[in-house]
């Protein structure tokens, strides 16, 4: 798993664009979370992570070589005003010599 440091933004946001490339092996899956604090809210290391919902085809695509790579965008909306945030990458593989790999998170936040 990866899990980014806490982002603080200079001007509070409402969504987020979350995208990454993936290698992504037969037997493997990747999850994505978020999190986000508001100006309010208790200490961020205390706060709860969210799945971000599984892409519609997100299952369908295998990498058949460790040179073919996705990219997929998550759009995340209508989340309440906040000030900072974090993301949290889990990966899983039922073949411990085939894992999935990511490369290239990029996160936008906007209103």
């Amino acid at each position: 798993r990866y899990i980014t440091k806490e982002v603080v933004l200079e001007d509070p946001a409402t969504s987020l664009r979350i995208m990454i490339s993936v290698y992504k092996p037969p037997g493997s899956e990747i999850s994505v979370y978020y999190k986000t604090k508001s100006t309010d809210s208790s200490s961020y290391r205390h706060l709860r992570y969210v799945n971000v919902p599984q892409l519609a085809d997100f299952d369908k695509m295998v990498s058949v070589s460790e040179d073919e790579w996705f990219e997929f965008e998550y759009d995340v909306s209508d989340i309440l005003e906040f000030t900072s945030f974090g993301i949290k990458l889990v990966l899983r593989a039922d073949n411990s010599s085939y894992v999935p790999m990511v490369r290239d998170l990029r996160v936008i936040a906007t209103s």
